[in-house]
């Protein structure tokens, strides 16, 4: 107990720091950026682009082709809602900090024993689009029940694992990769593969029942632009070439360019931490998670989201903590700050960021 308490006010100390600066770089957003009306939030602009689809779901029940978006993070949304009488909108952004906190001490005592746990946490924070945690967005809640997840299974908690994994795998569809390090781990165990699938067959029950297509997640991918694909796989060279071709053809003052540029250095710095992560011989499950989860967006033919599936590979900064020369820190978290003040700045006024 002793131990634990200084080590939660480390993580608080540390979210509060992130929370006050991503206030400061909301009170600057007006200078960056003129205001775009393009599916703004209506009470925050933390409720931007998916938080507007998110809160829709939770006040209205599915509408057309938000079936993209799964359910639990709605679910949570609604019932704290009728608890607290608060405007959805504010209910969905409470529970994403409330999540993330959460799940910020989970990694944290994943990360035990770990001597750069306090680094891959500051990495963390610091990644550029570290701001959707206090967005109206799933990430928050994927990342505590997987951050649950994998430290209930280093633990040997195999009900408990089983069960975060599947509501993580109710949350975001990459939740179901998580049942990759628990296989690994629980290699006689196949029940726990059975629960853990539970909320992903949960939902895509739901859709066979009420739109006829239990993969309507996927199918209605198209819908949503930037080129991708919802009726077949896209392999990853044609990604390369599409995005070759936007470096090639569109401006380099453009928005679509300089996302572009973010998408693609994401997927490269999430291809170097494997790599590395490899070469370092972390856990081989939690290698094949992260790699699954960094390739799942490109079969629809983009690289569109994919600042925000790195943070669903989240071990994988771990790498960065390793990081020997304090100096190639500083300079890293500096690149990343800056990323980061143009990408919140840029999402709060109303642009697609990620």
């Amino acid at each position: 107990m002793k131990k634990q308490f200084p080590d939660a006010l480390a993580i608080v100390g540390l979210f509060v720091l992130w929370r006050v600066i991503l206030f400061g770089i909301e009170r600057i957003a007006p200078a960056f950026w003129p205001l775009r009306d393009n599916f703004l939030g209506q009470l925050s602009p933390w409720a931007n682009f998916d938080g507007a689809h998110y809160t829709s779901i939770a006040k209205d029940g599915y509408g057309v082709y938000q079936t993209a978006f799964f359910p639990l993070y709605p679910i949570l949304i609604r019932i704290f809602t009728s608890i607290t009488k608060l405007p959805f909108e504010y209910a969905a952004i409470l529970i994403s900090h409330a999540a993330f906190l959460i799940g910020l001490f989970l990694f944290w005592q994943y990360l035990e024993k770990t001597r750069s746990r306090a680094w891959t946490i500051v990495f963390l924070l610091f990644y550029p689009a570290s701001f959707f945690f206090a967005a109206a967005y799933s990430e928050s809640v994927f990342f505590a029940l997987a951050a649950g997840a994998l430290l209930a299974i280093k633990r040997k908690y195999w009900i408990l694992a089983a069960c975060f994994i599947g509501l993580a795998s109710a949350t975001r569809l990459v939740g179901v990769f998580l049942i990759i390090p628990l296989v690994f781990a629980a290699r006689r165990r196949s029940w726990t593969v059975v629960v853990a699938l539970t909320g992903l067959f949960a939902y895509m029950m739901y859709l066979w029942k009420t739109v006829g297509d239990p993969l309507a997640f996927f199918h209605v991918q198209s819908a949503f632009g930037a080129g991708r694909s919802g009726s077949e796989l896209i392999f990853l060279p044609q990604v390369v070439w599409r995005y070759a071709r936007i470096f090639t053809t569109v401006p380099a003052g453009e928005l679509l360019y300089h996302v572009a540029v973010l998408e693609v250095s994401s997927f490269i710095l999430g291809m170097v931490l494997l790599l590395v992560a490899w070469r370092k011989r972390y856990d081989p499950a939690l290698l094949l998670y992260s790699a699954c989860v960094l390739a799942l967006p490109t079969l629809t033919g983009t690289f569109s989201s994919m600042p925000r599936y790195l943070l669903a590979a989240f071990p994988l900064f771990g790498v960065l903590g390793e990081i020997k020369s304090t100096g190639g820190k500083i300079v890293l978290l500096i690149v990343f700050f800056a990323i980061l003040i143009y990408a919140t700045t840029g999402f709060l006024r109303g642009y697609f960021i990620s």
